[in-house]
């Protein structure tokens, strides 16, 4: 919620600084202001963290190769299978 608190008071103080420069070329102008002012817009702002689990390479191959032990468990010889 104080991100969208914090988008508003960004736009309104960028309104203001239009009205300000009315007539002039004031996107370079814009820029500086807010990079001048960047602690004082955000001084509100909580960053939203959001966290990812990174997984090693030995538990992503683990599962995979005793998957393929249990299916060469399940093979039967030729012999084996003449006994069925």
């Amino acid at each position: 919620n104080s991100s969208a608190e914090t988008k508003e008071l960004i736009l309104s103080k960028l309104e203001q600084q239009v009205e300000a420069n009315l007539g002039t070329a004031m996107m370079y102008t814009l820029f500086e202001w807010a990079k001048e002012h960047q602690e004082v817009l955000m001084e509100n702002h909580r960053p939203v963290v959001t966290s990812v689990m990174v997984t090693a390479s030995s538990e992503l191959t683990a599962p995979s190769s005793t998957a393929k032990r249990k299916e060469k468990k399940e093979q039967l010889t030729k012999a084996q299978k003449r006994r069925m």
